[in-house]
C-alpha cells in the first residue's frame, strides 16, 4: 500500500484520471439543460444526444484497439487528452446549429472514452506488483472526478455554457501536462 502512495508517478497518474473524469463531469451534468435551454428539446428528443454518445463510446473503442499499441501507452493518453481538450473548448463555439453541437458531443466524448481505455494499461503498469492497488486507487480517483466534476459544472453553467467548455479544457490541459511531464511507463517488462 505504502509503495503506491509514495510513488510519485502512481500519484500523478491518479491525478490525471480524476482530471480528466472533473473536466468530462463538468459537461455531463448540464449538456441535457444546455440543450434544453438552447434548442427547445424535449427530454424525448434529448435521447438523440444519448444515441450519438454511445455510438461515440463504441467508436473509440475502435480507436482503442486500431491506434493505441502504434502509439503507445503514454502517448495514446496524451493524444486522447490533447484531442478532448480541443473538442471541450470547441463544443461551446458549435452552439449555432443543433447537428453541429451533436458532432461536438459526440467529439468530446470519442475522446474522453479513447483516454480512459487508453489509460488502463498504463495504470496497470505502473506497479505490477500492487496492481489491485493502483486500480482500486484509480477508480476512487475517477469517481473522485466525477464528484468534483459535478461541482465545478453546476457552479460554472450560471455564468453560460462556454465556461463548462473552458472548464473541462482546463481541466485536460493540467492532466496533459502530468503525462507529458511526470507520468512514466515501467522499464523492463
Amino acid at each position: 500500500w505504502s509503495s503506491v502512495w509514495r510513488n510519485t508517478n502512481v500519484l500523478a497518474a491518479l491525478s490525471l484520471g480524476l482530471l480528466i473524469t472533473a473536466g468530462n463531469e463538468s459537461l455531463n451534468v448540464v449538456y441535457g439543460a444546455w440543450m434544453e435551454r438552447t434548442y427547445g428539446l424535449t427530454v424525448a428528443a434529448l435521447g438523440l444526444s444519448v444515441t450519438v454518445i454511445g455510438i461515440a463510446e463504441l467508436a473509440a473503442e475502435g480507436l482503442v484497439i486500431f491506434l493505441s499499441d502504434r502509439l503507445g501507452k503514454r502517448r495514446a493518453v496524451a493524444a486522447g487528452i490533447a484531442a478532448g481538450t480541443l473538442a471541450y473548448f470547441a463544443l461551446p463555439a458549435l452552439t449555432f446549429d443543433l447537428k453541429f453541437a451533436l458532432i461536438g458531443l459526440f467529439l468530446v466524448f470519442i475522446t474522453f472514452e479513447f483516454t480512459i481505455v487508453t489509460s488502463i494499461p498504463l495504470m496497470t503498469e505502473l506497479v505490477p506488483e500492487a496492481r489491485g492497488t493502483v486500480m482500486s486507487a484509480n477508480i476512487a480517483a475517477h469517481a473522485g472526478g466525477r464528484m468534483l466534476g459535478a461541482l465545478i459544472g453546476a457552479y460554472v453553467f450560471h455564468f453560460g455554457f462556454l465556461w463548462n467548455g473552458v472548464a473541462a479544457a482546463v481541466l485536460n490541459l493540467v492532466a496533459l501536462g502530468l503525462v507529458v511531464w511526470v507520468v512514466r511507463e515501467r522499464k523492463g517488462k
